[in-house]
């Protein structure tokens, strides 16, 4: 399985102060953004999260893995919240080890249809609010794929009007279709509140 990763558990006060710490360095090298758009799951609840601390509107788009769909249908909502964190921490390292996803980005003109619908319906509320600067927001960066497509979705709705950064709690590869511009940790596991296997 190669080096293994750290697995860090955050609970909800450790994930709220992480959030606003990951808000506090972004707006250190950057202005403060006008809105949050979080990417759904996960992302969109630190959005929400965060937005209570920050006072900012919140967007959120979505666009799934592959593997939440299998960890649903193998149950995991039922097994993993019984086993002790010493078998799920192996589990999540050998999930890591294991995957295959490609880094490589589906193109500009191949955006999935639905994170391109989410995006066109915030894009009405973003102009008439007259944001300029938006905080794409997820939880956890694996490939980057995910990062890459909303950030390229949001380009396309809308140019060089909007400026749009990115920021993540932990990103867990070192090869990747788009880096986040603010990472908290590179290179290990995050539980949060909200995965299968937390207790």
């Amino acid at each position: 399985m190669g080096q293994s990763k750290t697995v860090l558990t955050l609970d909800p006060e450790t994930l709220e102060n992480l959030l606003v710490k990951l808000w506090t360095v972004y707006c250190e090298t950057r202005s403060a953004p006008d809105a949050i758009v979080g990417i759904a799951y996960g992302g969109s609840v630190c959005a929400k999260i965060l937005a209570r601390r920050v006072g900012v509107p919140v967007f959120a788009v979505s666009l799934r893995r592959p593997g939440t769909a299998r960890k649903q249908k193998f149950g995991a909502k039922v097994i993993l919240p019984v086993l002790p964190y010493a078998v799920t921490n192996w589990l999540r390292r050998w999930e890591d080890a294991s995957r295959k996803t490609d880094p490589t980005p589906p193109g500009p003109d191949n955006l999935p249809a639905h994170l391109v619908k989410d995006v066109s319906s915030i894009a009405d509320q973003v102009q008439q609010a007259n944001l300029n600067h938006l905080l794409v927001l997820d939880d956890a960066l694996d490939s980057g794929v995910t990062l890459w497509c909303v950030r390229e979705a949001l380009r396309q709705a809308f140019g060089d009007t909007v400026t749009v950064g990115s920021a993540v709690i932990v990103q867990t590869g070192d090869r990747v279709a788009a880096e986040a511009d603010v990472a908290l940790y590179r290179q290990i596991l995050c539980r949060f509140p909200w995965s299968y296997d937390y207790r």
